[in-house]
């Protein structure tokens, strides 16, 4: 057993086939129109071999100590560690979140070689020694290839959207009025800009220190260089404090409408989040594209996890989930034991079934939920643009919707 290495989208045997690929899409854009009808068949076939190798997965054991219970956990994972890219396609990175929610950052890893894709649920048979779970890091397009009916399908990412003017309901929330209290009290104002300089200084003194801080070595970066190619048509709105700026939000307008795209915090600094930062940059943007005569924004990504803090900060501001990302999360339950019973606790989610979203929670109790139980569960776990709220009792099997 070696200790698990956390592996980011610049590491792996996927790089030259990216670059590659970059190389030819230039190469590409580069070549006078009437010439492109030759290059384009080489594109596209060179992207399906891309796709094939994507089909024949790297296959693990990652073991460690459940984070709440402190019980062993063993796990079958399985991903695409040779094909990532700078779209939150990075297949490891991605079962490492899952892995840290279950075992928090000290795991440790067996190889167990490759298998195809469609190979995985003979695989678990074969290879489950002694594991609990299995996580499968799958493409929207392939998980019938799975075969198995057998797995939550977790988006890796959900969607939301505000709605605006925020309903008078959402601003008397008291978190939100909490939220309002501290920019009173600290005197954040905000200014929009495009000047390039001013978004270099949010590049690196806000939004690198911001997300390495908060996700280490999961977090996602998003380049400089895709950043700013896309600044001419987004806003960069800024939180000061007695006219210096703490914290700024990326603000991209797509042909949709505009999205709440990235957020920093100046240095990383948590003291400009207790005093508010946070909250200022949603209400503040919200405010400014309200009056410019936007009546809804793209609040962004968000974890589907629902005791996310990003996702349930989201909440509070109304955010209806819209969408989901093309690539998954498919989870099964191989066997239960205390650690499992108490990750699943701890990590209610949003699934997919039958083409809708809902969302899934574990409870462990000798009687039924009751009715005010159920409502309180509903009110905290159910998001608005999921279908239904299921509630799984671990202790008689039984599921409430």
């Amino acid at each position: 057993m070696t200790q698990f290495k956390h592996m980011n989208s610049k590491e792996g045997k996927g790089d030259s086939g990216i670059q590659l690929v970059g190389a030819l899409r230039r190469v590409y854009n580069l070549t006078p129109r009437p010439l492109r009808s030759i290059a384009s068949p080489l594109i596209r076939l060179y992207g399906y071999y891309r796709l094939f190798l994507g089909l024949k997965l790297k296959l693990w054991i990652a073991t460690g100590d459940e984070l709440s219970s402190g019980k062993p956990l063993s796990i079958l994972c399985a991903a695409d560690d040779r094909n990532p890219t700078n779209r939150g396609w990075d297949a490891i990175r991605n079962v490492n979140y899952l892995l840290e929610l279950a075992c928090g950052p000290s795991f440790q890893e067996q190889s167990l070689g490759r298998a195809w894709l469609w190979r995985i649920p003979k695989m678990i048979a074969e290879n489950a020694q002694g594991c609990s779970l299995m996580i499968v890091q799958v493409r929207a397009s392939h998980r019938k290839l799975l075969r198995s009916n057998n797995f939550f399908y977790i988006p890796n990412w959900v969607f939301g959207q505000v709605d605006m003017p925020l309903d008078s309901k959402v601003m008397k929330d008291s978190s939100i009025k909490s939220d309002l209290r501290r920019i009173r009290k600290h005197s954040l104002e905000f200014e929009v800009t495009r000047d390039s300089k001013r978004f270099d200084d949010f590049y690196y003194n806000m939004y690198i220190p911001y997300i390495t801080k908060a996700h280490r070595d999961n977090a996602n970066v998003i380049t400089y260089d895709e950043i700013r190619a896309t600044f001419k048509n987004s806003d960069l709105l800024l939180v000061t404090k007695q006219s210096k700026p703490i914290a700024g939000m990326v603000i991209e307008y797509e042909e949709a409408g505009p999205r709440l795209w990235i957020i920093g915090i100046l240095d990383g600094d948590s003291k400009y989040i207790k005093e508010g930062a946070v909250g200022a940059l949603y209400h503040f943007s919200f405010l400014y594209l309200q009056d410019r005569g936007f009546t809804s924004v793209k609040s962004g990504y968000s974890r589907p996890f629902l005791c996310d803090g990003v996702l349930q900060y989201k909440k509070k501001w109304s955010q209806r989930i819209i969408n989901t990302s093309r690539n998954w999360f498919a989870l099964k339950i191989i066997s239960y034991s205390t650690a499992v019973e108490a990750f699943l606790k701890n990590n209610p989610f949003i699934f997919e079934s039958s083409g809708m979203l809902n969302s899934e929670v574990f409870v462990d109790t000798e009687k039924p939920p009751t009715l005010d139980e159920i409502t309180k569960m509903d009110k905290q776990y159910f998001h608005q643009g999921l279908c239904k709220l299921f509630i799984f009792d671990l202790q008689n099997g039984n599921s409430v919707e």
